[in-house]
This record gives C-alpha cells, structure tokens and sequence, in this order.
C-alpha cells in the first residue's frame, strides 16, 4: 500500500506540471501510512523516499524540464523527514499506551474473576453444621430411576443426597461448603457408602447404582476400597462436567484400576460445564449423560437436533451409551427415542425416591435407529420426525 502510494504521489505530481504544483503533497500519504503503521524508523525511510523521489526525480515544470533548485527539495524532504518520525513516534506512543491500558483492564478482570471463583470460607457455625452433619450421619439417599429405550425397564438408579441441616440449602450448596472446609471428599464417600447399604438389597439384580463423586474422590484408593465391598453390584462412577480436572492422567489412572474391578464410568451433566466436551474426549467414558439445556425443547430447535444428531453419531461409533436427563415432556422423551438414545432419566419418569424403583409413569417407546447410521442421515431422520 506505501509502494501504491509512492506511485500514485509521483503520478499526479507529474501530471499536475511537477512540484511547482501543490500535488507535491500527495508524498506525504505513503509517509504518514508508513509511520502510523510501523512506527517511527519506518516513517523516517519513507520521508527520504519522498525525498528523493519528489526532488531529483521529479522536475519543478513537467512542460520545460526546468529542475528543482536544491535547497527546494531538501527543504521539502527534511519536512517529510520530520512528519515521518514525528507521527511514527507518536503512533509507537498511543499503542503502547494502548496495550499497557488492555492489560492492566485484563489484569483486573482476572483479579475480579478470581474473587468470584473463589467465595470465602464458610463461616464457623457452618463447619460446625458440616462437622455435625458427617458425625452423626444426618443425611439420607434417595434414587432417581433411569429407564432403557430397548426394554422399556429398570436400567440403573442414580443416588441423590439430601440433608438434615437446620439452614435448608440444596445438596450442591452443601458439597461446595465441604470441599472449601476440605470435607469434600469425605463427604462423598459418606453418601457412597449410605447408597450402597440402602441398595443393597433393595436394587433388583441387573440394575446399576450410579454414584456421584469429583475427581479428587475419583482418586482417592478409599473409594476403590468403598466399591469392592460389593463385588456383585453393577456400579456406575458419574463425574460431573462442570469439575476441572488438573490432573487427567491421575484420574485417567483411577479410571482404569475402577474398571478393573467392573465399574463403569460416566461423564454426568455433559455440555453444561466450562470443560465443554473436554472430559469426553481425554476420559473416553463408558455413559455419557446429557445435561438439561440439551435434552429439553429439542424438536423446536434445528440447531441442537443437529447437534443432537452429532452426539448421537458420535456415541454409537464409540462403543457408548447414551443417557438423557431432565427428561420432563413426553414429546422430548419420543425425540430421543426416535435418534437412538439408549435410556433416559427424569420427573417425567420418575422423581427421586426410596427403594424399590417404580416402574416409568409413561411408557418407553422403543428407540428406533436408522439404517445407516452417518451424520446427515441422523439429521435428515430428526428433521422429518
């Protein structure tokens, strides 16, 4: 653009007779282009260029060939000298004030985001409660039936904790406080160990207990201990997607010793966490639950049938299963069975409750799966449905 500049200036100055003419001027776009651009050092280059180019090569009358006197165009190009440098500095100013104003706003921003991540403790009554809480064992488990698409049945129940506290918060509350106070971990294994006494023989044979548990717990070697205490139990480990995980080979570790010992793992609340899709991919889980933002209104939505489609694909090429939550409406519960789905959970089906399960309060309709089973088939099958 400077070079198209140089050009230009050149041009019009010998087309308008040479520098007696005020077109003489037009050096100076490609010198303030230059040194806005890059600085002061690239505007004083493009000063001497105009200085050279609008003095000796260009005459003062285009018609005669009359030169230019010296003193004229050195006068003329010490002017683009000066410009040039003068407005690349300045322009080397204002960016650098700039950049130091973008960071010192990021700075703070990251200050202030990091204060929101990070509540302050929990006052001391409230760890008392805690403390109280795990002591005296003042929590209970209910369970969540989770149906199959295939057989209309009893899949797995996932358990769900409640507390006996005397400020009702809800169940994520009070594990947030735990892991802050550093109960959370045990905490989690105190409700896991509840969930297998409550299902131990009340749960059908056959039927999965899906527990809850972060990846710190993931790792702990007591929840393997806490699992082998029931060897004939189908067990599914579910982490959550909104948990970060900053050490994926120790859980990619932890994964592999739980599997050894039958239990399987599943990524629960998928597509609702910052970790996006994230924990799918570096822990290639056995069940992937769907969160509540996906699984409801999709019929109305083309984009998440697409993306629904996609999921769908997706698990199926990898060997998975494919379990919808917060399942409410019996439309949502057609359209997943409809792309093939494997099972679904929600209040439609069942509420949370003791042991034993009841059966759905609809019926499954049965999970029908196109023949080919590629992408834009999927999306073309939803659309039509």
């Amino acid at each position: 653009m400077v070079a198209a500049l140089f050009v230009f200036a050149w041009a019009v100055t010998n087309g308008a007779g040479g520098t007696q003419s005020v077109m003489s001027h037009a050096f100076y776009l490609p010198v303030l282009l230059a040194a806005v651009a890059f600085g002061a050092r690239a505007g004083m280059a493009a000063g001497l260029v105009a200085a050279w180019t609008c003095g000796p090569l260009t005459p003062l009358d285009t018609l005669t060939g009359e030169p230019q006197a010296m003193v004229d165009w050195l006068t003329r190009g010490a002017f683009y000298l000066l410009i040039g440098a003068s407005i690349g500095a300045a322009a080397s100013a204002l960016r650098r004030a700039h950049g130091e104003a973008i960071q010192v706003g990021l700075e703070h921003r990251m200050a202030l985001e990091a204060a929101v991540g990070s509540p302050p403790r929990p006052s001391r009554e409230v760890e008392e409660e805690l403390r109280s809480l795990l002591h005296e064992r003042r929590f209970e488990v209910v369970f969540q039936p989770i149906y199959s698409f295939d057989t209309g049945g009893l899949e797995a129940v996932e358990a769900l904790a409640r507390f006996d506290t005397s400020c009702p918060q809800p169940p994520d509350v009070w594990f947030a406080r735990a892991a802050q106070l550093g109960l959370g971990e045990q905490l989690e294994l105190a409700i896991i160990e509840r969930a297998l006494e409550r299902s131990s023989s009340a749960l059908p044979d056959g039927v999965a207990l899906s527990v809850n548990c972060s990846p710190g717990t993931l790792r702990s070697s007591a929840l393997l201990r806490l699992l082998s205490r029931a060897p004939e139990r189908a067990m599914v480990v579910e982490i959550t997607e909104h948990a970060a995980i900053d050490d994926y080979p120790g859980v990619l570790s932890a994964v592999a010793a739980l599997r050894a010992q039958g239990v399987r793992l599943a990524v629960d609340d998928a597509g609702a966490g910052f970790a996006s899709f994230r924990h799918i991919v570096r822990l290639d889980p056995d069940i992937i639950k769907l969160d509540i933002s996906l699984t409801q209104n999709v019929r109305q939505d083309p984009v998440r049938r697409a993306l629904a489609a996609a999921i769908v694909d997706f698990v199926r090429q990898t060997d998975g299963r494919l379990i919808t939550e917060g399942i409410e409406q019996c439309a949502d519960l057609a359209f997943w069975s409809q792309v093939g789905a494997d099972a679904a959970q929600g209040y439609l089906l069942a509420r949370p409750g003791p042991l034993p399960s009841p059966l759905a309060a609809v019926p499954m309709p049965a999970r029908r799966i196109p023949a080919t089973p590629g992408l834009l088939d999927l999306t073309a099958h939803v659309g039509a449905g």
